[in-house]
């Protein structure tokens, strides 16, 4: 009791009246309310954080088979003209000179490729040798970023998401340049 009569305050002016270990006002059936919200909040986290790596890990094949994939469109029977290309590869199709236009798979025709991985200076353009860099940095960071998923083994999960979560921003940002 203070000098007025009253419990005592604290620095915030509640008041405190813990009796028998439970919080003020509370009683069993609180408490065990407190104690269900937050199991089923640790549980639902977790939940999260699994789903949240198994999408990282589809990124990152995603990433992958995009930087090693060198053919990803072109070559079609509606394409106006013959030929495929990659991020940093970019074939044609010329034709023998037989009139056989239409037929791509003409034993006439050979296929002429510009770029390889080893040769970096072979990429068709500026513009594709940069979107090959910048692929392949966002590659680096996102697998990076699934294998620092294995740090929830050693911090804390907060430092763990917020490590992957910078690292997801910045291959996404090399993504976009």
């Amino acid at each position: 009791m203070d000098s007025l009569g009253g419990s005592k305050m604290d620095l915030y002016g509640s008041r405190h009246s813990v009796v028998n270990g439970l919080p003020p006002g509370g009683d069993s059936a609180s408490s065990s309310a407190v104690q269900f919200y937050t199991s089923k909040y640790i549980r639902n986290s977790r939940a999260i954080g699994i789903l949240w790596a198994a999408f990282t890990l589809c990124t990152a094949v995603l990433d992958v088979v995009a930087f090693a994939s060198s053919n990803w469109a072109g070559d079609t029977a509606e394409s106006k003209g013959p030929g495929h290309f990659g991020l940093w590869r970019f074939c044609t199709v010329l034709s023998g000179g037989n009139g056989a236009d239409d037929d791509h798979a003409s034993p006439a025709s050979s296929v002429i490729c510009v770029g390889e991985l080893d040769n970096f200076a072979s990429i068709l353009s500026p513009a594709f040798r940069a979107s090959t860099v910048f692929v392949g940095l966002s590659v680096i960071v996102i697998l990076l970023c699934v294998l620092a998923f294995v740090l929830f083994c050693f911090m804390k999960p907060n430092s763990v998401y917020e490590l992957c979560g910078t690292m997801q921003f910045l291959a996404g940002t090399y993504l976009l340049l």
